[in-house]
């Protein structure tokens, strides 16, 4: 189940792209708190003297710790989401392989119980046929072997899309998943 969980956290699509987006917002965070680079103008008195200015610009000054605070609050918000996003995952997978394996088991189980039911049924037209069991007795292991054949059929069914449903939760396709 772990090694499962493990496969479908490396493999979503949808989760690598949250990550990606986690980290450019981290950049995001921590352009926030630097300073800007200083910039240069070059001005003219009407004199015709030439004369350098420092530009800063004060307003972004001002308002770094508010940008800053508000950043890493966007950032915080992106964790936990990313955070939720994991466990849901995680918490569907291992339904997922839970599912699937007893939806395996329990296909197993119909394939025992349906060999047992053609043998009882084999055995019940036989003794008909001696005299030995009535028509009704082998109307009942008809039935028997009927209903055993039609859960058989719903629990590889049911295997099956148990099956298919954890492989395209840990993102295995085609060649990947053995189909």
């Amino acid at each position: 189940m772990d090694d499962a969980v493990q496969i479908a956290l490396l493999n979503n699509r949808n989760l690598q792209a949250t990550f990606d987006a986690l980290g450019v917002t981290e950049a995001e965070r921590v352009q926030a708190g630097r300073l800007p680079n200083p910039g240069f103008t070059f001005g003219k008195t009407k004199r015709g003297d030439e004369r350098e200015i420092a530009r800063v610009n004060l307003a972004r000054l001002i308002f770094m710790p508010t940008v800053l605070k508000l950043e890493t609050r966007r950032l915080e918000q992106m964790q936990r989401s990313v955070a939720i996003r994991v466990l849901d995952l995680a918490a569907q997978t291992r339904k997922a392989w839970v599912q699937a394996v007893s939806a395996r088991e329990s296909s197993f189980y119909m394939n025992k119980v349906k060999r047992t039911a053609d043998v009882g049924a084999q055995l019940a037209k036989r003794m008909a046929e001696v005299g030995n069991f009535s028509k009704l007795q082998q109307a009942r292991e008809q039935s028997f072997y009927a209903d055993a054949t039609l859960n058989q059929a719903r629990a590889q069914n049911t295997a099956l899309v148990a099956r298919e449903q954890l492989t395209r939760l840990m993102g295995l396709y085609g060649e990947q998943a053995g189909f």
